[in-house]
This record gives structure tokens, sequence and C-alpha cells, in this order.
């Protein structure tokens, strides 16, 4: 069968083969990438990978300075040392409790931030799927195509890819 279209002839074998590939690369694609994000445990790798990144970047509370008073006036002479010995728990205690509620604020703060990034990690996560998807549009499309004979660079390092494209701005803005 051959359609005439302006002097180019165009065949069936034409039309099939443009459908296709019009199929892999709106659809096939698509859902190949989809497949080998659930086939490496994507989801859970990304939302472990979050809260550890959160976790390393944490640093534990200092302990609370002491001997204020020494740090104050026990470099002076004898008579510094001594008035330290004498009311230096009058210096002490308030630079104690200042600390401790900086400890304090520091370890809510903290635990706010990890609840926000367990929160917001599955919507981060999608969301890098769904970029590296439409991103390697293209690549995917020639994988599914050839019947996975034919594999690029952005295909052989998928997992890397989506590393990148969950650190994109794209998807760091989401949580």
């Amino acid at each position: 069968m051959t359609l005439e279209t302006g002097g180019f002839q165009l065949t069936g074998g034409m039309v099939a083969f443009a459908g296709y590939a019009a199929f892999n690369l709106f659809f096939g694609g698509q859902f190949i990438g989809e497949r080998m994000a659930e086939k490496m445990n994507w989801q859970d790798q990304c939302q472990a990978n979050i809260l550890a990144s959160v976790e390393k970047t944490h640093v534990p509370a200092q302990p609370p300075a002491s001997g204020v008073c020494n740090m104050l006036f026990g470099n002076f002479s004898a008579e510094g040392r001594a008035y330290c010995d004498r009311y230096g728990a009058a210096f002490d205690a308030p630079a104690n409790a200042i600390t401790g509620m900086a400890r304090q604020r520091e370890e809510e703060l903290y635990r706010k931030r990890l609840s926000h990034a367990a929160g917001h990690a599955t919507s981060r996560c999608s969301c890098a799927v769904s970029v590296t998807l439409e991103r390697h549009r293209v690549p995917l499309a020639l994988h599914t195509g050839s019947l996975r004979l034919l594999s690029s660079a952005p295909v052989n390092s998928f997992q890397s890819e989506l590393i990148s494209s969950l650190n994109s701005p794209q998807c760091a803005m989401k949580g």
C-alpha cells in the first residue's frame, strides 16, 4: 500500500515504523524507565539517602562551658583566682543555663529538619524519577525500541542520573 503525499511515497512500513517510534518515544521509554527505577528500589534508597544526608550534617551539641570565671578573672593574679574560688559558681550557673537552652534549641531544630526532610523525601524522589525520564526520553525510547539491544550512557548509568536529578534545583526545592 502506497500513499501519495506530494511526490514522496509513504509506504505502510514507513507509517508502521513512525508509529512504533512515536509509541516508544511517548510511552515505551517512560514505562521502561519507571520499571527500572522500581527494580532498583529507588524510592527506598532515595529516602534513606536524604535522611542520611541530613543526619550527616548534624553536629552534636557541645558540653556546657565550665570555668567561665576562671576564663575571665583567673589569669589576672592570685586575687582573681581567689575571687573565682569564692564566687565562681555565680558566673558558671548562668553560662551553663544559657548553653543548655542553646543545646535544647539546637536539638529541637535538628528534629524539625529531620522530620521535614522525611516528610518531603517522597516528593523529591518522585521528582527525580520524573525529571530523569523527561531529560532522557530519547535514549530510553531507543533502548525500548531496539528491544533493549541499544543502551546509551544515560540508560547504563540510570541510578547516577536519578541522583543527579535529585540534587538538581528542580527537585531540591521540593523539600
